[in-house]
């Protein structure tokens, strides 16, 4: 697993003030997952992209469970109706 965190100051010039940026890239399996957030208070932006982050892992982790699950119903559906 390798992840990667980037944290910025951007410069939008449509919004006043600071705008910090924080991105997360998680290499999972062979699956590349990212979050990004924006704020204009640097630990928020970290804070919405961890939990972004955490989100997008559940997710994944979901469907790695799930995918099993669904086939094994599906073997014995077709081995009832045999």
């Amino acid at each position: 697993m390798e992840i990667y965190v980037d944290v910025k100051k951007e410069t939008n010039h449509h919004r006043k003030g600071e705008v910090f940026c924080a991105e997360v890239m998680v290499w999972l399996h062979g699956k590349k997952l990212i979050a990004q957030a924006q704020s204009d208070d640097l630990g928020k932006a970290v804070t919405q992209a961890r939990n972004e982050m955490e989100q997008e892992i559940q997710r994944r982790k979901m469907k790695m469970i799930e995918k099993p699950r669904r086939q094994a119903k599906k073997v014995q559906k077709e081995v009832r109706g045999l």
